[in-house]
């Protein structure tokens, strides 16, 4: 919590009632929303001349590749040794509280 203060996301601020309480520093607030569920400015002016996506998917092989990756996980929490997931995703899913060594 003293990062997020120290980096000036969060401050300190007395809440209706009396009660002290955090709020989501304003700016941030508005450019996380952006940033998750899009908006804001575009960072080309003109994409028009970049053409189609040559490696576009569909939605259903994109939720078919999802659902595969996801199984993938769960079977790796569950201790399957035929689920091999990266080092990266493995350290995740322990400093998440997910899984113990």
């Amino acid at each position: 919590m003293n990062i997020l203060m120290g980096l000036r996301l969060w401050h300190s601020q007395q809440l209706p009632g009396g009660l002290q309480g955090l709020v989501l520093n304003p700016i941030f607030k508005e450019n996380l929303r952006i940033a998750l569920l899009g908006g804001g400015k575009p960072w080309a002016d003109d994409t028009s001349q970049l053409g189609p996506d040559k490696h576009a998917r569909d939605i259903p092989s994109l939720d078919k590749y999802a659902m595969e990756r996801w199984e993938v996980v769960l079977h790796f929490m569950v201790g399957s040794p035929s689920a091999a997931v990266s080092q990266d995703l493995a350290q995740l899913l322990i400093q998440a509280g997910l899984m113990k060594r």
